[in-house]
Order: structure tokens, then C-alpha cells, then sequence
């Protein structure tokens, strides 16, 4: 008996159907790959354009203090640290020199381990004055070799400095205390130039530890005039010295579009990591490469956008900062997830910034009795009121708005970042 004419041709429609939808998933994978392939080839050409912008040159700088020395700064850094670890445990004291929180430093035995061995930070120190400052990640990391950062190794180096210094302030030596904080801040703003840009954050505590040590100073009745004009004029010189951070931002991207191509991709907050899911690829044909590769290009996009952020108004950064913020929320997970938080970083630029130039001019006007117009690296100019011979500077801060020196040095939302100082 012949089959259904019908049943037969029902067949064969369907299995046409079927074929087809067949041959179309298949070429759309086929097309999803090569079109994640290409985007790697692009993002590979885009590293390399990143590593001859971020690696060339002699990396030679200006010392702030004294005649530059030959050499590279970071050979005389690592040195230090080598020094250090030679020492026996029971002369290295490792409870003394230990990460701990503000204000449990053992600051007797830290300035005893420091008079002992006091050629160990004075070698660090030469550093600070070499003519060059080249990291040696600056010759090791290329495409695809993820960086190390031996400065993760450099923590006990401002712990022994802050000893010396409060040492040299105790017993009323404000020449060298003003070298030395000169020195140690020098030492952090080399800390942020990490060419992968995963030392800023840690060269700017540095920095600001270095800076505290210049406030203590400045206020001191015992400083002469003539100490507060030449630490006036280093606080200038590491104004000119300061790291940028759209150099900072690119090296980041680099340091990421190096190692993420080469470890398990982890979505989300840090608390809560995840592998990608079908919800973050769905858009990408399920193609998780693909996913990250155009990911990562939509973030160097970005972050081209923030190459000038060194000169922009802060109230720019704030818009741009929305922008980001608004197009993340809905875009790639890739994005979303490793894209820095440019009002968070740009803060992290700002406020040691703001400290400094607050500095510079309460030093300025020690020495002197006249006020420096400086600008504010969140507003117009670093606002100032008298009361006798009491001085009031302030920065307007992350805010933005003005609150005519209500704060304090500390900065806070709603508050002025404030310095006062008596001449």
C-alpha cells in the first residue's frame, strides 16, 4: 500500500526545515567565531599599540631635590628590599616592620631598628635622586606575559621612613625632616609609575604618608624661614613630577587586555565572582570570546576618552563619569565588571593633589607671610581666609561645591578638605 501523498510531503517539508535550520545555526557559529577571531586579531594589534605608547623612552626625570645621580632608581629600591630580607629574623624584627592599622606602629622599636641599620633606607633614598626611573616590568612585560610587581615587596621601606622622620622632627632637625619627607614622597609617586598601573594605589598612601610628615613640619615653630622656602619649592618640583593618570588609566587597560585573554573569565563584585552564563552571552552568540574581546575594546574606548583627564574640570569628570555609568549598567558584563570607576579613580588623583598644593602654599606662606593663587584640582582656585596671622586654605573637594573651609585635611562628602596654619 503507497504511503499518504500527503504524510510524504509532509516529510520531506520538514526535513527541509530541518536541514536549513540546521545549515543556518551551523553558519552562524561558523560566522560567530571568525567575527571573535577578527576582534582578537584587532585587540592584539590595539596591545601592541598600547606597549610602544607605554614602554619607549629613556624614562629620565628631574630631581627634586639635589643634583640627579646616574642610574635607575629602581635598582637602588630593590636593592633596599634585598638588604632587609638578608638580615636574620631576629634582627629584622618582623613584628615590628608588619603591615598594621594607623596608630598601632611601634614607633620606639621602629626608630631603633631604623638608627641600626640606617644604610638601608639611605640606599632606597638614593633612588629617589637617580636621573632615571625606569620599572623593570618597563623589560619584561610583553603581550600575553602578565606583570609582576615587586613594589608589593617595598611596604616596610615608608614604615622605617616614617621613623626617621618623626625622629628628625622630635629632636627639632627640620632641614633633613623637609629632605626626607621630600624623598619618601618622590618614592611613592615612582610606586604609581607601575607600568601596568596596579601600583598607584599604593604609591599614593606612600605619597600621602610623605605629605603628613610635610604638614607636621610645615607647623612646627622650630622651622626656619629660609627650610620653609626650599621645601616650598620641592613641593613645587613634585607638582611637575606628579603621575598622570590618563598614562595611569592606559597602562591599566594594557595590564588587563594582557591578562584576561589568559585566565578564567570571573564576572561580577569580588564577593561574589561567577563564570559567564548564557545571560551574559546571549547577546554575543554565545560566544564568550567574542564577549570579551568586544568588551575590552568598548573599554579602551572609554578610556581613550579620558586621555586629557589630567586637564579636564572636575565637573567634566563627573559628567563623563554619568555617561559611563549609565551606558555600563546595560551594556557589556565584560565592561561592567573590569572598567574602573572613573569618579573613584579620578578622586584617588585629586585629593593628594589637593593636599599637596594646599602645602605648597601654607609653606609658601610661612616663609614668606604672601598666599601662592593656586588652582583646585576640584573647583577654580584653592579658597583662603585670614584671621590674624592664622591662615585657612581649603580645597572644595569631591563634592565640588564650596563650603568656605568648613572640613578638615581629611577629605568627606559635604565637606571642605581644609589646612590651617599660624605664622
Amino acid at each position: 500500500m503507497n504511503p499518504n501523498p500527503r504524510r510524504r510531503l509532509g516529510w520531506k517539508i520538514l526535513s527541509g526545515v530541518l536541514l536549513g535550520a540546521v545549515a543556518t545555526v551551523g553558519g552562524m557559529v561558523v560566522r560567530v567565531q571568525l567575527v571573535a577571531t577578527a576582534a582578537e586579531a584587532e585587540w592584539t594589534r590595539r596591545m601592541r599599540e598600547l606597549e610602544s605608547e607605554l614602554g619607549p623612552g629613556d624614562h629620565r626625570r628631574r630631581a627634586v631635590r639635589g643634583a640627579p645621580l646616574p642610574g635607575n632608581g629602581w635598582d637602588d629600591y630593590l636593592g633596599a628590599v634585598a638588604d632587609l630580607q638578608k638580615l636574620p629574623d631576629s634582627e629584622l624584627k618582623i613584628t615590628v616592620l608588619r603591615q598594621v592599622s594607623p596608630g598601632q606602629e611601634d614607633w620606639d622599636a621602629l626608630q631603633e631598628f631604623e638608627e641600626k641599620y640606617p644604610e638601608i633606607l639611605d640606599r632606597a633614598w638614593k633612588g629617589t635622586r637617580r636621573e632615571v626611573c625606569r620599572h623593570p616590568e618597563f623589560d619584561r612585560n610583553r603581550i600575553g606575559t602578565p606583570a609582576r610587581f615587586p613594589e608589593i615587596r617595598l611596604h616596610q621601606i615608608p614604615r622605617l621612613a616614617s621613623a626617621r622622620g618623626r625622629l628628625l622632627q622630635t629632636r627639632a632637625q627640620a632641614h633633613d625632616a623637609a629632605a626626607h619627607w621630600l624623598d619618601l614622597a618622590v618614592f611613592g609617586q615612582d610606586l604609581c609609575g607601575n607600568p601596568a598601573g596596579m601600583g598607584w594605589s599604593t604609591g599614593f598612601e606612600v605619597f600621602e604618608r610623605a605629605l603628613a610628615g610635610v604638614k607636621d613640619l610645615i607647623a612646627s615653630p622650630a622651622v626656619r624661614p629660609e627650610d620653609l622656602s626650599e621645601l616650598a619649592r620641592g613641593l613645587a618640583m613634585l607638582e611637575e613630577t606628579y603621575p598622570s593618570e590618563g598614562r595611569t588609566l592606559r597602562a591599566y587597560q594594557f595590564y588587563r587586555g594582557s591578562i584576561l585573554p589568559e585566565e578564567e573569565l570571573l564576572l561580577g563584585a569580588d564577593c561574589v565572582k561567577r563564570t559567564p552564563g548564557i545571560q551574559d552571552t546571549w547577546r554575543f552568540g554565545l560566544s564568550e570570546k567574542l564577549m570579551l574581546f568586544r568588551g575590552l575594546q568598548e573599554m579602551d574606548r572609554w578610556i581613550e576618552r579620558c586621555r586629557a583627564i589630567d586637564e579636564m574640570p572636575f565637573a567634566d569628570v563627573k559628567a563623563l563619569h554619568a555617561t559611563m555609568v549609565n551606558e555600563r549598567a546595560t551594556g557589556n558584563p565584560v565592561v561592567a565588571t573590569f572598567c574602573p570607576d572613573l569618579l573613584s579613580w579620578t578622586n584617588a588623583w585629586r585629593v593628594p593633589r589637593a593636599h599637596l598644593r594646599l602645602l605648597r602654599a601654607a609653606a609658601h606662606y610661612r616663609a614668606t607671610g604672601e598666599v601662592p593663587d593656586l588652582a583646585d584640582p576640584f573647583g577654580a582656585r584653592l579658597g583662603q581666609s585670614r584671621t590674624g596671622s592664622t591662615l585657612r586654605l581649603w580645597s572644595v573637594g569631591r563634592d565640588g561645591e564650596d563650603h568656605r573651609g568648613q572640613g578638615e585635611w581629611t577629605d568627606a562628602p559635604g565637606r571642605d578638605i581644609v589646612l590651617e596654619v599660624d605664622r
